[in-house]
This record gives C-alpha cells, structure tokens and sequence, in this order.
C-alpha cells in the first residue's frame, strides 16, 4: 500500500491520466466538429505545462511522466489547431 501511494506512483498515475483526460477530450473535438466552449488560453496554458513537465521527465529519466505528458502535448497541440480551423 505505500508504494502504491509513493510519490513516484502518483507521478505516472497522474501522467496517464493526463494523456487519457485529453485524449478524450479531443476525441469529442473530431466526432462533435464543435468548439465551442473550448478555451485558447487555457489550452495554450495546457500546453505549456504539459511541455515543461514532459522534459523535466526526460531530464529526470522518469519515462511514464516523459511520455504521457509528451502525448498529453501532442493531444493539446491538435487540439488548438483543430478549435482553431473549426471557428
């Protein structure tokens, strides 16, 4: 139970998640072509996050957080992009 709950776990629970959150997130985007109520700056925001903490996974060799935040990245940037040829 606690390396369950170790910080490391946690780490590459919530970079999964992320990745998931997103990838949802943009699946919605493609099947409904509606973005409304998408937020640009809070994606952008997102985006900027997900980059940061993406190489701070690489630099710290902590693959899980490398690569789900790396897809995270990814899932945001097609995001914006598709918002913004959808509007």
């Amino acid at each position: 139970m606690k390396r369950l709950l170790s910080l490391e776990a946690r780490v590459w629970s919530a970079s999964i998640l992320n990745a998931v959150a997103v990838g949802a997130q943009l699946w919605t985007l493609i099947v409904t072509k509606n973005p409304a109520g998408l937020s640009l700056i809070m994606l952008g925001i997102f985006l900027y996050m997900q980059v940061t903490y993406a190489q701070l996974g690489l630099r710290t060799k902590q693959r899980a957080m490398f690569w789900g935040m790396a897809a995270s990245a990814v899932f945001t940037s097609t995001i914006i992009a598709l918002a913004l040829l959808l509007r």
